[in-house]
């Protein structure tokens, strides 16, 4: 959790996109958690412009599949 997040914050782009990449598909679930849910607010922080778009329309399309 915390090395996630030092890394969301302060690694090299490459690494927060694999990061990013891993996380896609389950932020709904994610977010509902804990600890989790901060990894998963770093992300949405840290993330290129195309990647938060797609965190967030995951998030806003639940439930329409």
């Amino acid at each position: 959790n915390y090395v996630i997040q030092h890394v969301l914050e302060h690694g090299k782009v490459e690494d927060r996109s694999r990061i990013i990449s891993a996380i896609s598909g389950r932020v709904l679930q994610l977010s509902q958690h804990k600890f989790a849910s901060n990894v998963v607010e770093k992300c949405v922080t840290y993330a290129t412009r195309d990647e938060k778009r797609q965190l967030i329309d995951e998030v806003v399309s639940f439930g329409d599949g």
